[in-house]
C-alpha cells in the first residue's frame, strides 16, 4: 500500500474535522462584554450625513512632485527675490517736497557768474554751470534737479539740469525779459516765473514748450509773488502740500492776498488788509504758505505806518494776529519772514527803529519766533546792512546767511546755539540748499 493510498483513505475524516463547527474558548467573555456596552447612535456615524466620496477626495494623498521640479520652483523663486532686493536698492528715494528733509549742497552763483555746488559739510565746492551771466539757481524740491537763469541775447534763458549739472535742457522757447521770481512746482515737474510785466507763467521742466502764462486768467491780478528776489521756495507760490492752488497779492491802491486755483482759474480774496487796518504796499506782502499748507505769513504796516510786521493768519483768512509783539515802545521794521521746516517757527530780519526814525536804526540778528509761544530771539552775528537772503537748512537746525556787506562771506547759523561758523564761499545773490532723503 502507498502513502498516497493511506492519505486518500483519512481525507473524508479530515474534512468532516475541519467542517465541524467549533466555538472558541473566549466566546463566554466576549458575549459578557458587548452585552454591558451600549450601542452607539447612528447619527454619530459621518456616513449618516456626508457622502463618503467627499471626504475620501479631500482624504487622498497629494501626488508627488518630482525633486528636480520642485527644486528648479525654488531657484526661480530665489532669483525673483533678489531682482527685487537689488532694484529696490537702485531705486532712488525722493524727499517730501514740504516739510523736514536731510541737508544736501548749497548752491549759489560765485563773482564770476559761474553756478556752484558747495559741500557744506567738507567745504569743497565743484561748478555746474560754468559762464558769465547765470543767477537765480534753485534746486528742485526733490533735490534731482536744478533750475537757473542764463543771461542771453534779448533776455534771459530758463535752464534746467541734473542736480550736478549734467543734461541741461533750455526749457523757456524763447528769452524771458527781467525776472522777478523763480520757483519749482511742488511735484518738481514745472518751473514758475514772474515777470516784471506782471505774467505769471509755468514752465514744463522737462522740455522746451509753450508756457501755461497765468495771466489770462488772473487778469492784471498779481503785483507779486512771495517777496521777489529773495531765496523764493515752492511754499512762496503753491500751498503745500500737493500745490493745487498759488498764492498771489492782487494790484491795484489796495493790494488784496488773493488764493487761486493752480491753473489760475477762481481767484478770491483770502483777506483785505485795509479792512483790517493794513497795508501791503510797501512791501509788497512777501506771502508764504506754511509748509502743511494751513496758515500763510505776509509783512505788512499798520494804516499810517511805514514799518512792516510779519502776521500769520488761517488759510481761509481768518485768525490774523501779529507772529510776535514787541515790547511797548519799541519799533521794529521786519522783513521775509521764512517758516521753518516743521512749520513750527518763523526767522525774519528786523530793525529796531528808536524814536521812530531811520536815523536811529539798529539792526538786529536773524530773529527766531517760536509761534507758539509768540516769543523771538536772536541767532548769529549782527550785520549793519542785512542780508542779500537767508533760509533754513532742510532739517531745520541752521539758518543759511548771504550778508548784504561787501564780503560775500556766507555763513552758518546754529539755530539752537546761535554760534556761526562761515564757508570758504563768497557770493552777493541768493543761495539755496538742497533737500535730500535721510539715510
Amino acid at each position: 500500500m502507498t502513502s498516497f493510498d493511506r492519505f486518500e483513505r483519512s481525507l473524508p475524516a479530515l474534512l468532516d474535522e475541519l467542517a465541524a463547527a467549533r466555538t472558541p474558548d473566549y466566546f463566554d467573555d466576549i458575549l459578557a462584554r458587548t452585552a454591558a456596552t451600549t450601542q452607539r447612535p447612528g447619527w454619530t456615524f459621518p456616513e449618516r450625513w456626508l457622502p463618503m466620496s467627499a471626504l475620501t477626495s479631500r482624504l487622498a494623498a497629494a501626488p508627488r512632485i518630482p525633486w528636480r521640479l520642485a527644486g528648479a520652483v525654488a531657484l526661480l523663486l530665489l532669483a525673483a527675490l533678489i531682482g527685487l532686493l537689488v532694484a529696490g536698492s537702485k531705486a532712488t528715494r525722493l524727499p517730501a517736497p514740504f516739510g523736514p528733509a536731510a541737508n544736501g549742497r548749497i548752491v549759489f552763483t560765485d563773482d564770476q557768474g559761474h553756478i556752484v555746488l558747495g559741500d557744506p559739510a567738507t567745504s569743497q565746492t565743484t561748478i555746474a554751470a560754468a559762464g558769465v551771466g547765470n543767477q537765480r539757481p534753485q534746486f528742485s524740491p526733490d533735490g534731482a534737479h536744478l533750475a537757473f537763469l542764463r543771461g542771453t541775447t534779448g533776455g534771459h534763458a530758463l535752464v534746467v539740469t541734473g542736480p550736478d549739472g549734467a543734461g541741461e535742457i533750455v526749457i523757456s522757447p524763447a528769452p524771458l525779459p527781467q525776472v522777478s521770481f523763480l520757483t519749482w512746482s511742488p511735484d518738481s515737474e514745472q518751473v514758475a516765473v514772474l515777470l516784471q510785466n506782471g505774467h505769471l507763467r509755468l514752465y514744463d521742466a522737462m522740455k522746451a514748450a509753450t508756457p501755461i502764462d497765468l495771466t489770462d486768467k488772473l487778469g492784471q491780478l498779481i503785483t507779486t509773488v512771495g517777496g521777489g528776489d529773495f531765496n523764493e521756495a515752492a511754499g512762496a507760490l503753491f500751498r503745500p502740500p500737493a500745490g493745487a492752488q498759488i498764492l498771489v497779492v492782487g494790484a491795484g491802491l489796495n493790494p488784496t492776498i488773493v488764493v487761486a486755483d493752480r491753473n489760475g482759474s477762481n481767484p478770491h480774496v483770502v483777506l483785505d488788509p485795509q479792512a483790517a487796518g493794513l497795508n501791503l504796499s510797501a512791501q509788497g506782502g512777501q506771502t508764504r504758505w506754511s509748509p502743511d499748507g494751513s496758515k500763510i505769513s505776509f509783512a505788512a504796516a499798520e494804516t499810517g505806518n511805514a514799518w512792516s510786521s510779519t502776521y500769520v493768519m488761517n488759510a481761509d483768512g481768518s485768525g490774523l494776529h501779529r507772529a510776535w509783539t514787541a515790547p511797548a515802545g519799541t519799533m521794529f521794521d521786519e522783513h521775509n519772514a521764512q517758516w521753518s521746516p516743521d512749520g513750527t517757527k518763523l526767522a525774519t530780519q528786523r530793525w529796531e527803529l528808536a524814536g521812530n526814525s531811520l536815523d536811529n536804526e539798529m539792526f538786529h540778528p536773524i530773529g527766531i519766533v517760536d509761534l507758539a509761544t509768540g516769543s523771538i530771539r536772536d541767532v548769529g552775528p549782527s550785520i549793519p546792512n542785512g542780508y542779500s537772503s537767508f533760509a533754513w537748512s532742510p532739517d531745520g537746525k541752521y539758518i543759511l546767511e548771504v550778508p548784504g556787506d561787501d564780503t560775500g562771506k556766507m555763513l552758518l547759523v546754529n539755530v539752537a546755539t546761535g554760534t556761526s561758523t562761515a564757508p570758504s564761499w563768497t557770493t552777493s545773490t541768493p543761495a539755496a540748499w538742497q533737500r535730500v532723503t535721510p539715510r
